[in-house]
């Protein structure tokens, strides 16, 4: 019995493989993860510009008046989009809370 513990305690076949195994799962795992950080954020700032996107139509329209001598007269008209409820304060081209849309520098400027 002895003998075979020995042997087993001795026995180092597979450990270089088993460790090389666990660094590349444990490098794949970390890829995975910020991947799917990369992912969320992108998707959070494309659903961030749609939103804004949105908020940002107007649906005013005006026409002016047409008069023509001995025919008649065509009267004008003016329509204002007003704030809904939940427009809120946004101004135009700037981003919601907590989210960036400028890009990084580049390297050098």
């Amino acid at each position: 019995m002895m003998a075979l513990i020995q042997k087993l305690f001795r026995d180092d076949n597979g450990i270089a493989i088993s460790t090389e195994l666990v660094l590349v799962m444990m490098i794949l795992v970390f890829g995975v993860i910020a991947g799917n950080v990369s992912l969320r954020d992108a998707v959070n700032q494309e659903v961030a510009d749609t939103g804004l996107a949105i908020n940002n139509i107007n649906q005013s329209y005006s026409y002016a008046g047409n008069t023509i001598v001995g025919v008649g007269t065509v009267s004008g008209s003016e329509f204002a989009d007003n704030s809904d409820l939940n427009d809120g304060a946004d101004a135009a081209n700037t981003a919601p809370p907590g989210i960036s849309l400028t890009l990084p520098a580049a390297a050098g400027e």
